[in-house]
């Protein structure tokens, strides 16, 4: 019998909910349980939402070399920092909390929730309250702010981003964790 990573990993490549592809795959493989549950499902959409910010990314970029898309460039620009530096730090550890079976660990990742929700209101602010831009430097779409935040700043967020997924008890939300941190 598989292990119950197995049931997990089957949410993030292709919930019921999200992608009808592969739903055969646990009743060949008996798998209890395999759609999880609207408790796994925020943790199943990890990969919706990251498309979503790679399109707005991609679109930025093709609006920063075109000088006619001022506008549109500067609210991609706006929508992705909101995305990257808002949603993140609250959406990540509320979705490895929810998957969560351990008490212990889910008392760790609400830890991290609380983090990302003052790390996120912080940035959230100083996006909306200061001047923001990106611009192609070296082959990349690097955001431009006025002040850059301090290093406490980067630590909570990582906290918050990275560690709920990294304490996780399924072994695959773990490899996800680890392939998205700095490390991985």
């Amino acid at each position: 019998m598989p292990y119950p990573e197995s049931r997990l990993l089957y949410l993030l490549l292709s919930d019921g909910e999200f992608c009808d592809c592969g739903i055969d795959w646990c009743d060949r493989h008996h798998v209890p349980g395999a759609h999880g549950g609207p408790r796994q499902r925020p943790l199943a959409a990890m990969p919706i939402f990251f498309a979503v910010q790679q399109g707005i990314e991609g679109a930025l970029w093709l609006t920063l070399q075109v000088a006619e898309k001022v506008q549109i460039s500067t609210g991609l620009a706006l929508l992705y920092l909101l995305f990257a530096q808002s949603f993140w730090p609250v959406y990540a550890p509320v979705a490895a909390l929810l998957a969560e079976p351990d008490v212990r660990r889910r008392r760790l990742m609400l830890v991290c929730a609380g983090l990302g929700g003052a790390v996120s209101l912080y940035l959230l602010w100083s996006v909306l309250a200061r001047p923001h831009a990106a611009d192609i430097v070296n082959g990349h779409v690097v955001s431009v702010t006025e002040k850059p935040f301090p290093l406490l700043v980067g630590f909570v967020y990582l906290a918050a981003t990275a560690l709920p997924l990294l304490l996780s008890s399924h072994r695959v939300v773990t490899a996800f964790g680890s392939s998205c941190s700095p490390a991985g």
